[in-house]
């Protein structure tokens, strides 16, 4: 689960995202198929980087890995909350650390 996050000066877009955030991880949750272990949830990471790092680490060691947990997952679902937008040939995320003015560098692509 990845949202854009907190915004300063924007507190009833805030309040929206964590709304979404908190029903789509209670909907998860609730249909028993997830737990801390199949999700990664990065409600408000600050940096990009962080989060692209984190989902590296869940998909390859983690969720994939079926040697260390034999009842791993065979599909990724990625939950985003937040805006983009088209630049070039590719469309990119916006998360709560990332600059319009370098996008490649602090977006998901």
């Amino acid at each position: 689960m990845v949202d854009k996050g907190d915004d300063d000066g924007h507190e009833e877009l805030n309040k929206a995202f964590s709304r979404a955030h908190g029903r789509i991880r209670s909907y998860l949750e609730g249909l028993g198929l997830f737990n801390n272990e199949r999700l990664l949830d990065l409600h408000n990471v600050d940096e990009p980087g962080e989060v692209l790092k984190r989902i590296e680490d869940f998909v390859l060691h983690r969720a994939f890995n079926q040697k260390a947990n034999p009842s791993g997952a065979t599909d990724v679902v990625l939950y985003y909350v937040g805006h983009g937008e088209p630049i070039g040939e590719g469309y990119y995320l916006y998360l709560r650390g990332s600059r319009k003015v370098a996008p490649a560098q602090t977006s998901l692509n």
